[in-house]
């Protein structure tokens, strides 16, 4: 059976503080778009780590894609935008 994606995912992902036990907060805070791309997360408000497309954010999570102001995480076949922080999205 496959697993459903955590209902706080985009809350998790997009920095905002969750309450629910075991969960991270992340902010997209630096992005090297292109195929080649890298992403640097601050996690928990606390360390900050740096991620290469294909590589795993957390267990089960991983950079899909990069982009100048945002990217694209998968977790449990869920795709999300994350928008660098501060930054206008575009379309």
């Amino acid at each position: 059976m496959a697993e459903k994606a955590s209902p706080h995912l985009a809350e998790r992902l997009f920095g905002v503080n969750v309450a629910t036990p075991g969960q991270m907060n992340l902010a997209l805070i630096g992005v090297f778009a292109g195929r080649n791309g890298f992403a640097v997360f601050e996690v928990d408000g606390k360390r900050q780590i740096g991620v290469p497309i294909g590589g795993e954010i957390a267990p089960g999570m991983k950079l899909l894609e990069a982009a100048s102001d945002h990217v694209i995480v998968g977790e449990s076949g869920a795709r999300q935008r994350v928008d660098l922080r501060g930054a206008t999205p575009t379309r």
